[in-house]
């Protein structure tokens, strides 16, 4: 999988809340990183190995465990109630009233939640680079989606199977026979059927 100028991904935090995390893309053994808010790159600039002191780099990972929600502590949003009356009317509707809400809340996952951080937005991008960056986002989202045995369906690989080769003289044989072969089959048949015929006649006659 190729990319460019991706973002590295801190996988360290994972652990601390409880999650799984899993590197699935890596830097080449001669990396390197930029830090600030832009990033300018000299084209100009002569670059040695001295440069690219890192190595493993992840840019891409992924994430299990039950996540919390983001109104865990602070409860579900409040939501907005419409003046219908004022919309009919066509009357200026007032301020919007909140109210809260009382549906269905969960706090944490009761089961396994997945997720996948890639630090190159652009690869879901057709034309973007080769086949396999658009494999591995499909393979991504049968992985979120939990159906792993579509990704060992779409990795299973066509053996190719040529054609052996054939010398000249044998593909004259092949097309000559290929165009009278049926011609003379149908013939043989005919004279076959014909001398049973005459055969069973003369049969008769005998009799």
């Amino acid at each position: 999988v190729q990319t460019y100028f991706p973002s590295s991904v801190d996988t360290t935090q994972a652990a601390e809340k409880g999650f799984v995390a899993e590197g699935l893309l890596y830097t080449s053994d001669l990396s390197s990183r930029e830090f600030g808010p832009s990033i300018r790159i000299n084209v100009m600039r002569r670059w040695t190995e001295d440069d690219f002191k890192e190595s493993r780099i992840p840019v891409a990972a992924s994430v299990k465990g039950k996540f919390t929600s983001y109104f865990a502590e602070s409860g579900p949003p409040q939501k907005p109630v419409l003046d219908n009356a004022a919309s009919a009317t066509g009357e200026v509707a007032p301020a919007l009233q909140f109210d809260v809400y009382d549906g269905p809340f969960i706090t944490v996952a009761g089961t396994e939640n997945r997720l996948v951080v890639v630090g190159d937005g652009l690869m879901g991008i057709d034309g973007y680079g080769s086949g396999f960056e658009i494999m591995f986002m499909q393979n991504i989202a049968d992985w979120l989606v939990q159906a792993e045995s579509l990704i060992s369906i779409r990795s299973k690989q066509i053996p190719l199977k040529p054609l052996k080769k054939v010398p000249n003289f044998a593909k004259k044989i092949i097309k000559w026979a290929n165009l009278i072969g049926p011609v003379i089959l149908v013939i043989i048949f005919g004279i076959v059927l014909w001398q049973i015929r005459r055969f069973r006649k003369k049969v008769l006659m005998a009799q």
